[in-house]
């Protein structure tokens, strides 16, 4: 997948499911995350696997459990984000590397057919392959495209909403942010 579909379509279940905007937006870049091992290391397999993916959210999780519970919310959400971006590149992903090295692949395909009769056929490929290493990498696909312009969409529907949100001196303020990233000074 591209990041535009790894950015919109996370985003857009979450926003869909009424959780907080000011949450939900800002935490958005680690949909991103896992696609920095195409310039650190082995693409679909440094930051692709299990044990880098959930031991980030759970480490937050934990500390969030152990200082402050109004975290643990955000751990989950950056949980759902990686998780996300692995099940979206699973037509290839090391997901237990570098255990195993070779590419876990699920590859679900639904046919319809007209002739000689109308049916629908679905099937599933699914097993491990060399992962293959490649220098190139789509950034936007017709499908990235296509979200791309959802969310322009969306924007211009909800244009009043969306531009008081980024408008807001509030929303961007330094104190907001840093509360989202640790606890309140006066809270230790």
């Amino acid at each position: 997948m591209d990041p535009a579909t790894h950015l919109v379509l996370p985003m857009l279940l979450l926003l869909s499911a009424r959780l907080d905007p000011k949450l939900v937006i800002p935490l958005s870049f680690f949909a991103l995350v896992p696609d920095f091992d195409s310039v650190i290391g082995v693409h679909r397999a440094t930051l692709h696997n299990l044990f880098v993916v959930a031991a980030v959210p759970i480490i937050f999780i934990v500390w969030a459990k152990l200082k402050d519970d109004r975290f643990v919310l955000p751990g989950l959400i950056v949980l759902f984000y990686l998780m996300s971006h692995i099940v979206l590149d699973l037509s290839g992903v090391a997901l237990l590397y570098p255990v195993i090295p070779e590419a876990f692949y699920l590859r679900p395909s639904l046919g319809f057919h007209t002739e000689p009769s109308l049916r629908f056929d679905f099937s599933v490929e699914y097993g491990l392959e060399e992962l293959e290493q490649s220098s190139d990498y789509l950034f936007i696909s017709n499908l990235g495209f296509a979200y791309l312009f959802l969310l322009v969409l969306l924007g211009i529907v909800f244009r009043k909403e969306a531009f008081a949100f980024l408008c807001s001196a509030k929303n961007w303020a330094v104190e907001n942010i840093r509360k989202f990233l640790r606890r309140p000074p006066d809270a230790q």
